[in-house]
């Protein structure tokens, strides 16, 4: 009877816990920025689209700091659809305080209006655990080739790099296939 008392005491904690965390209030951070996608000239409506959103320091506009970040190094980074409370999924590609960090984000629907925000500067929080959700089910696989070779879908097809070399690439890391004849990214039989 003992044990069963404290397992459902676990339960009700973890749930208590989960719920609080995915009800983040996030007029309580202190900083945020509106990203808008005004490159996208379509008039097609993209529905959950992963858009690469592309962080570094600057003054222009709301301005941007690493230092805004207060649980380190990007704990307390959300985004968020245009009314400021629907928290969207988002995948940190690669993140460099010292140059640019490139940030995945699923945007439900994205059209030449569409408007995002990120948040940042709180104190005490984790970043939530919802990188693989930027990647709908019909993508078997996503690998960024940017130092590594993993999926970062929920699928985890993981590849191995076979004589590839890490290089900077236009994006951030890359690798390099060179020779042609020899360099390649062995991806697992599934994915074939």
């Amino acid at each position: 009877m003992r044990l069963k008392a404290y397992t459902l005491l676990i339960l009700i904690v973890l749930v208590v816990i989960g719920s609080a965390f995915s009800d983040e209030d996030l007029s309580l951070w202190l900083k945020h920025m509106t990203k808008t996608f005004s490159g996208y000239d379509k008039s097609e409506t993209l529905t959950d689209f992963p858009a690469l959103i592309v962080l570094e320091e600057t003054d222009a506009g709301v301005g941007f700091y690493y230092t805004d970040f207060l649980s380190l190094p990007y704990d307390d980074l959300r985004f968020a659809t245009e009314d400021k409370e629907t928290q969207l999924d988002f995948e940190v590609e690669s993140w460099n305080i010292n140059g640019k960090s490139y940030v995945w984000v699923r945007i439900p629907e994205l059209t030449q209006d569409t408007k995002i925000h990120a948040f940042r500067g709180k104190a005490g929080v984790v970043v939530p655990d919802v990188s693989s959700l930027v990647w709908e089910d019909s993508y078997k696989c996503v690998w960024h080739l940017n130092g590594n070779t993993d999926d970062s879908t929920v699928n985890e097809n993981h590849a191995t790099s076979c004589y590839a070399t890490p290089v900077s690439g236009l994006m951030g890391n890359a690798y390099d296939f060179v020779p042609a004849n020899s360099a390649y990214i062995d991806t697992p039989s599934n994915v074939k």
